[in-house]
């Protein structure tokens, strides 16, 4: 794995802050949106929840998915997320039985180029004909918190 010299902490006393030395710390949380209503439910895929963030050159981005799918019947249910319609991550999983919830929490990476980018968190069925999947929003509805999509800017890209 490559390393590289932190910046927080490390200058000494008289160091003037440049904008090449801030480039080099995390910019922290870029973009997030909770879904406000419960989907309309599917019987393919539906996106529940976008995000448009601005990106800087060479950072890395840290993404994160959570949020609760209810099934009209036992089957595969899938969890994806799409930077500018190109899918990034996916999660399948099974729900065992009609209108159970089951919760997901879906984190990764992503180095995207400069500029202005949409996240999209897609919910919806994986090879289970006929079953509807509903993604649960709201913390009303769900014991589980609200679904959500949050961006952070990890720093630079290594």
């Amino acid at each position: 794995m490559a390393s590289r010299t932190g910046f927080a902490g490390t200058i000494t006393s008289g160091d003037a802050v440049t904008a090449a030395n801030n480039n080099k710390l995390p910019g922290g949380k870029i973009g997030r949106v909770s879904a406000t209503s419960d989907s309309s439910g599917t019987t393919s895929t539906e996106t529940v929840a976008s995000v448009t963030v601005t990106v800087g050159s060479s950072r890395e981005i840290d993404i994160h998915v959570h949020g609760t799918l209810r099934a009209t019947g036992a089957g595969a249910v899938s969890v994806r997320v799409n930077c500018d319609g190109t899918q990034i991550g996916r999660k399948n999983f099974y729900i065992a039985g009609s209108a159970q919830d089951c919760t997901y929490d879906l984190t990764f990476t992503h180095q995207p180029s400069s500029g202005s980018h949409t996240y999209d968190l897609i919910t919806g069925v994986s090879g289970s004909p006929g079953t509807t999947v509903t993604n649960i929003a709201s913390a009303a509805n769900s014991t589980q918190g609200e679904t959500r999509i949050e961006i952070a800017d990890m720093g630079p890209a290594f």
